[in-house]
């Protein structure tokens, strides 16, 4: 399954889960924003664990306690 990361200055509107960054599912698309520096590197693998679930078809379960 493939899957596209879009970094941008600002995260589009309808992003509320997050202001740094998010996974969409219907798009397989993970939203960056830019300028993290250091930090990208966690939350870039917290966002393919999302990516990673839905392509395995796992549990919903499993995003909620990923962001717990």
């Amino acid at each position: 399954m493939s899957m596209r990361v879009r970094f941008h200055r600002t995260l589009p509107q309808w992003i509320t889960s997050s202001d740094i960054a998010a996974y969409h599912p219907a798009s397989r698309t993970i939203h960056i924003r830019r300028g993290l520096g250091w930090r990208l590197v966690p939350v870039l693998a917290h966002e393919l664990t999302h990516w990673a679930i839905h392509a395995l078809h796992l549990p919903e379960t499993l995003h909620h306690r990923l962001d717990s």
